[in-house]
């Protein structure tokens, strides 16, 4: 389409999204005046993250228009995956597109595609909408910006791009040519006061639109009164609300207060990487650790369910393993599982109540002295990856708590693994590979956690628990979080 075109397809936005609009150019503006003393691929760098993220691309690139070839270089890129950015020119494939682009000076708007896909070492992701948009100053072709979406492009964020490319050409032109700085600060400063005299504009429509609100307040307290029954009701229901939440919300901090603290962990973890992320305010799963003579105790525990009465669970279960360590001279993780399963029995009468709450444990002892991991596992089995792979460390198939006729007659065993040096080991609850998402919706599942565990443990701890997060929000994407989800990873 032509720009005319583009520009027309754009004009309709609400103030909201105008004054929105306004903000962020505002915000672009001082990121182009920071950076614009910046190499020109660092720079186009900048412009094309802060784009691609305003916009919610999964990927986005800067191409720099050479006029003596009359071709397209690659300058700059955004993706989540780095290998997905390794063009260093046009490839054959878009060649007839870019063409037109160099040629006509045209936007190129595509929506509803179906045969292009961000692809990652773990998972694939299709990108539904395509957009080009060339970057001109006095008619002259200077860039391309070129972004994917997995989605579809909000209007209010395209109206941003169309806006920001006037800053984005007078920029790159300074930037890319010594001689013209000058002019290109002027010309910022100058789009600046454009911007203030626009937010001036947008300050009075405001209060306009206070006026109509009192307006309509006026109004409404006239329907209140005619309606009162249904407001106390209303009033009512609202207290009841906000008295649960809370509620809640003090639960939640006692239950970060009983967590172990950052400062806790580093000293008896060393190294470590955390991913916790419940999936309500408050959280059925709960990761535990513990010093004595013995060495480091470690635990991550996946309770029944989520929310409150995953919660309830949770505060038990931390309760019983203190106790647990004051119980026995010397425990064992099998010693400590037994015990946590008669207590939880005992506490719930699960024989009385017939309740199926209870919980899944990854308990180790990290005995550095001896070299050893001492690990026992209810219903959740650790992984230790060092550089010979990954070495599973199998659980019992006995939970801790629940009744489980057909087993009565197993029992919590201990294992053993020796510490290689270096390696990582892993306690998590299934809820990160439980989790619903991606192209087909359906679940991450284990073999692909453990394929990115294989991929991130050799990292920095604090990159790991980065990567972790980010990969359960690119899979997760508009779903809702499935489970609270807990990855724990040391050091060892």
């Amino acid at each position: 389409m032509t720009r005319q075109d583009f520009q027309n397809f754009l004009k309709d936005l609400s103030e909201a999204n105008w004054e929105q609009t306004q903000a962020d150019l505002a915000d672009f503006y001082r990121l182009l005046s920071e950076n614009y003393q910046q190499e020109p691929n660092i720079f186009a760098e900048h412009i094309i993250t802060w784009l691609s993220q305003k916009v919610g691309a999964m990927m986005g690139v800067f191409w720099a228009f050479r006029e003596d070839t009359e071709s397209l270089h690659f300058s700059a890129g955004f993706a989540c995956d780095a290998a997905m950015l390794t063009k260093t020119k046009v490839g054959r494939e878009s060649e007839g597109v870019y063409r037109a682009v160099i040629k006509n000076k045209e936007v190129f708007f595509f929506e509803n595609l179906n045969h292009f896909f961000y692809q990652s070492a773990t998972y694939q992701i299709p990108l539904r909408s395509w957009l080009i948009l060339p970057i001109m100053l006095n008619e002259n072709l200077l860039a391309v910006v070129e972004l994917y979406h997995p989605n579809h492009f909000h209007t209010q964020k395209l109206h941003l791009l169309w806006q920001a490319l006037g800053q984005i050409a007078a920029a790159w032109s300074g930037v890319s040519e010594q001689d013209k700085r000058k002019a290109l600060i002027e010309k910022l400063h100058h789009q600046n006061e454009e911007i203030r005299a626009q937010e001036e504009e947008l300050r009075q429509q405001t209060e306009e639109l206070i006026a109509i609100n009192e307006n309509l307040e006026q109004v409404k307290r006239q329907l209140e009164e005619k309606n009162h029954d249904i407001l106390r009701t209303k009033t009512l229901i609202e207290k009841k609300n906000e008295n649960i939440m809370a509620s809640i919300q003090y639960a939640q901090r006692i239950q970060q207060a009983m967590l172990p603290s950052a400062e806790i962990l580093k000293e008896r973890l060393g190294e470590y990487a955390l991913l916790f992320m419940p999936r309500d305010v408050v959280s059925g799963d709960f990761y535990w650790t513990f010093q004595n003579a013995q060495g480091t105790w470690v635990a991550a525990v996946d309770c029944t369910g989520h929310g409150v009465p995953a919660a309830l669970m949770a505060m038990m279960g931390m309760n019983l393993l203190e106790h647990a360590m004051s119980h026995y001279e010397k425990p064992s993780p099998a010693q400590v599982l037994t015990y946590l399963n008669e207590r939880v029995q005992s506490l719930l009468r699960v024989g009385e109540t017939n309740t199926k709450d209870g919980m899944d444990m990854s308990l180790c002892l990290l005995d550095y002295k001896g070299k050893k991991i001492h690990y026992a596992g209810a219903m959740n089995a650790a992984y230790y990856l060092t550089e010979k792979g990954i070495e599973r460390l199998e659980h019992t198939r006995l939970p801790i708590g629940k009744q489980a006729p057909l087993r009565r007659k197993e029992s919590f065993v201990n294992q053993q693994a020796q510490m290689q040096g270096n390696g990582m080991l892993y306690l998590c609850s299934d809820g990160f590979q439980d989790q619903f998402g991606g192209a087909n919706n359906k679940k991450f599942m284990r073999g692909a956690f453990l394929n990115l565990l294989q991929e991130i443990w050799r990292m920095p701890a604090i990159e790991q628990a980065r990567i972790l997060r980010q990969n359960f929000e690119l899979w997760k994407g508009e779903q809702d979080q499935t489970d609270d989800v807990l990855v724990l990873g040391v050091r060892v």
